[in-house]
């Protein structure tokens, strides 16, 4: 009996809902594409022809292994073995930049050995899967449950017998699962209302299958025509093929009959070995921008690392819009989060530092175009946006570090190409943003108007709020100052300089507290990792200044978790348990690098690489007590500190010292 529910994905497993969900562990994606796979290399979910939360495809996908079963001469119903941990032992390789998985599975008490391959188009919203036999003649099952557009409704799947697959499509989305062989079985149909509820819930469900419904594969008899679709809530598809030495299937997001007919007709008479070696051809264009600063780095695990970082960020990046989303979404009805599969404007400034650290030039200033179309009449960015370019859904619209970051991200990028002509056609969206900061912090009122914090929990007026709009000014001034916008280079500085000076005064006094946030009605002195932010990036306190160096061994001796290690976001962390997370610990070690305390920094850096998975994602935390990669994995923000600790070590020529030759 093939199990429904979790029971099919992983036997014994207990799940309740997103919050219990095991992490998606991989990522692939060529911005019209992004891809994510669980630990056995299993395909997770699809976002297409955009990449963010709303463009989801799949519910769940299963591949199980069919081995005939052939009694007294006749065929009988065949065993479905899940490929599954318990079972098969796994290997999983993803080489940097090539955009193809490589997976083994060996079943541990029997001779069944397979090879998968998993290649992703460089350009289109398609991927080849591609199975090798090599012992024992087992055929394979692939079952999908779709999930178009974030819901399960008003949904239709069909055997396609023109296709020769299975294809789900509601409105504009279309997805196919399509064979290059033989189909020897297949069915369409609904998830019961059990299953239903445990797929919105956040299970992995498989569809209702026993070994009965496969009675005679491979040679029963399969119906012909157009028999074969149903309609409405959690339909589903599944279809049988082998046995054979190799199996095929192409997997492929559409927008139309006509779009998805067309991808397989362009791939139908493609040699596989021509499809996996136009995929290789690409790495090295995918990354030819970072050659001459990857060229400088002679650890070999460093530079595997940041080889995965660029693939991260280059994968969450839409390869129409520019958008920079944050990570690919885990939680798609938002219970124990906001969501993630969105472009921030601040953690988009990050990424985009990040990628023209490493010379992807090209890369950042498709995302500042975003930028600039993205502004609101105000001058202000809301809190995040669709890939699309359409505002998200928010719960704190005006979060005043982020125009104020990417302000500084824009800096930082004229810094590194001197390029004038860039500046000049960029100018109007950074002016417009700096008089919607002014208007923000209007004369007399130099804190300004609450908004939420760094991490998006409280409200209030923050220390981290107003040293990014003090560096905004500063910065901004000095860019008035190259266009020769003198008025606008006085009024900026000023403004900047009044922030600084009440910043100063107020939340990190030489002597007495140091405050992160006022929050109406009494001073918060809780220690804030975020308040390393007024060292790096933002300046406004000297990196030997006293009060940075207090900051600092606040930030150290309060934040650092036990047992695990790594650096709490704040003291009194509730979200998802409070745990230690990369980006944090990556930020107190820029710090440390900063003012040369050269063990502190390698210290927080062996330990944020030693967080990444077998194939180098980064998550966004590490489990409190367990030590494990956990929750959002891979973060784009971690992944972005990481290569921006990385330039800094190699600028300083500290190699030898932080990570060894």
């Amino acid at each position: 009996m093939l199990k429904t529910g979790s029971q099919a994905f992983r036997e014994g497993g207990d799940f309740m809902g997103w919050e219990h969900r095991p992490s998606s562990e991989i990522q692939m994606g060529n911005g019209t594409l992004l891809a994510t796979f669980d630990g056995v290399g299993e395909i997770e979910q699809f976002f297409a022809p955009h990449i963010d939360a709303l463009q989801s495809r799949l519910g769940s996908f299963q591949t199980s292994v069919l081995v005939p079963n052939s009694n007294n001469g006749s065929q009988g119903a065949p065993e479905i073995l899940p490929i599954i941990p318990e079972t098969f032992n796994i290997r999983i390789q993803l080489n940097a930049g090539t955009q193809m998985l490589h997976a083994e599975y060996y079943h541990k008490s029997r001779p069944i050995k397979l090879h998968r391959t998993l290649a992703l188009h460089p350009s289109e919203a398609l991927i080849l899967d591609q199975w090798k036999v090599l012992e024992q003649s087992v055929g394979l099952l692939h079952q999908s449950v779709p999930w178009m557009g974030n819901t399960t409704s008003a949904h239709c799947s069909m055997y396609h017998p023109h296709f020769n697959g299975i294809v789900h499509h509601r409105g504009r989305r279309w997805l196919g699962v399509i064979s290059r062989g033989s189909v020897e079985w297949r069915r369409v149909g609904h998830l019961n209302d059990g299953d239903r509820y445990r797929l919105w819930a956040g299970e992995k469900v498989g569809v209702p299958l026993s070994n009965g419904d496969l009675h005679g594969f491979p040679n029963g008899q399969v119906p012909s025509g157009w028999n074969d679709v149903v309609q409405g809530c959690t339909t589903w598809g599944a279809m049988a093929v082998g046995p054979a030495p190799e199996l095929e299937f192409l997997i492929i997001c559409a927008e139309s009959e006509r779009h998805l007919g067309r991808l397989i007709t362009q791939l139908k008479h493609l040699p596989t070995q021509r499809f996996l070696q136009m995929i290789e051809a690409t790495t090295e264009k995918r990354h030819f921008p970072a050659i001459p600063t990857l060229n400088k780095i002679h650890n070999l695990n460093v530079r595997r690392l940041c080889e995965r970082s660029i693939d991260v960020l280059h994968a969450l990046q839409d390869a129409k819009t520019g958008a920079l989303l944050a990570a690919a979404e885990v939680d798609p009805h938002s219970r124990i989060s906001g969501g993630y599969g969105y472009s921030w404007p601040r953690d988009g400034a990050f990424l985009a530092s990040a990628l023209g650290a490493f010379g992807f030039r090209e890369r950042v200033e498709h995302y500042f175009r975003f930028i600039a179309e993205t502004q609101d009449v105000s001058g202000a960015w809301w809190q995040r946006y669709l890939a699309t370019g359409h505002a998200g859904p928010s719960w704190g619209r005006i979060q005043i570090d982020e125009p104020a970051t990417v302000i500084g991200a824009a800096y930082l990028h004229f810094k590194r190409t001197k390029d004038y002509l860039w500046l000049e056609n960029f100018w109007p969206t950074i002016e417009k943003g700096l008089l919607f900061l002014e208007k923000f912090h209007e004369e007399g009122l130099p804190k300004g108007q609450p908004s939420h914090d760094l991490w998006e929990e409280r409200m209030g007026i923050h220390a981290y709020s107003l040293a990014a709009v003090a560096s905004a000014f500063s910065t901004g001034s000095h860019l008035a100052g190259v266009l020769m916008e003198k008025e606008a280079q006085a009024r900026f500085k000023l403004q900047g300089e009044k922030i600084t000076a009440y910043l100063k005064e107020k939340f990190v006094p030489d002597h007495g507290p140091i405050y992160r946030s006022w929050i109406f009605d009494y001073w918060d002195e809780a220690t804030d990792a975020s308040m390393l932010g007024l060292i790096r990036p933002f300046g406004i306190l000297h990196k030997h200044h006293p009060t940075a160096r207090r900051i600092i061994e606040k930030v150290r001796t309060r934040l650092w978790s036990s047992p695990v290690g790594g650096v709490l976001r704040y003291e009194g962390d509730t979200y998802r348990g409070g745990n230690p997370w990369v980006l944090t610990t990556l930020w107190l070690a820029s710090v440390e690098l900063a003012i040369g305390n050269y063990s502190e920094a390698r210290e927080a850096f062996r330990w944020s690489i030693s967080k990444a998975t077998p194939l180098g994602m980064l998550p966004e935390q590490v489990h409190r007590t367990q030590g494990n990669p956990f929750w959002v994995i891979p973060l784009g923000w971690s992944h972005a500190m990481f290569l921006l600790f990385v330039r800094q070590v190699l600028d300083r020529e500290l190699e030898g010292v932080i990570w060894g030759e």
